[in-house]
């Protein structure tokens, strides 16, 4: 049996030497201040609180910021698609890969 301090008797141990803190995946954030409308504010407000959408009104914006960001991103990426699909060398290439791979791409028997 040990004593713990001023001669208390100590019955348990618990052993903490290889303890350590588990944070997950924390997203970092960070505070800035914008300005926007009071009809961008009200909206927030309500997606939050009326309809819920998100837990909080700045979990909201980070939902607007990422479907706004993944729109602008897919119409880029259409409209790379739809210059390469005019580029006579870039159509070339493509179709020379489907000839080579035409007669690979068949199912097993």
């Amino acid at each position: 049996m040990r004593h713990g301090a001023a001669g208390a008797r100590v019955t348990r141990h618990l052993d903490t030497s290889i303890g350590h803190v588990h944070t997950g995946a924390v997203a970092l954030r960070a505070k800035r201040t914008y300005k926007l409308s009071e009809r961008t504010l009200e909206r927030v407000r309500e997606l939050a609180g009326r309809y819920r959408v998100a837990r909080s009104q700045d979990a909201v914006v980070d939902l607007a910021v990422d479907h706004l960001y993944r729109e602008v991103s897919e119409q880029r990426e259409g409209e790379l698609w739809s210059s390469a699909a005019a580029d006579g060398e870039f159509r070339a290439e493509v179709d020379a890969i489907a000839r080579e791979l035409e007669d690979a791409e068949t199912w097993p028997a």
